[in-house]
């Protein structure tokens, strides 16, 4: 059964550009969203594997998502992909249990790279 991963970002490139990162390593997008309410839903709804995830996304916005995400599952990996670069807040979506941060613009291999070293553990 291939892993599955929800792809969290209000920008439709960036959802495009995940999803074929996802794709063509063969894991399953089971779900995309736009907005916080959409990517928890689809939390609840799918059991993902991995979800990546913007911090600039609203109603709710990007911290108050990996809140609910890891209370409904404490074990929830999720990746960030965000252009937030201010290291406090960073710092504190990793302590609250986020398996990684990446920087936009990412580099498409180091996505890759980041997706296989959480899956795989």
């Amino acid at each position: 059964m291939k892993k599955k991963v929800l792809i969290a970002d209000q920008a439709l490139f960036m959802r495009t550009l995940l999803r074929n990162v996802v794709q063509k390593a063969g894991y399953e997008v089971c779900s995309e969203a736009r907005s916080g309410k959409e990517a928890i839903a689809g939390f609840h709804d799918h059991d993902p594997h991995l979800t990546i995830l913007d911090l600039v996304i609203d109603e709710p916005p990007g911290n108050v998502v990996v809140s609910e995400i890891l209370r409904i599952n404490p074990q929830a990996k999720i990746l960030i992909i965000s252009a937030i670069s201010q290291g406090i807040l960073i710092k504190k979506t990793l302590e609250a249990g986020t398996k990684g941060y990446i920087k936009k613009p990412c580099n498409p291999d180091k996505v890759l790279t980041q997706i296989r070293s959480i899956l795989e553990e």
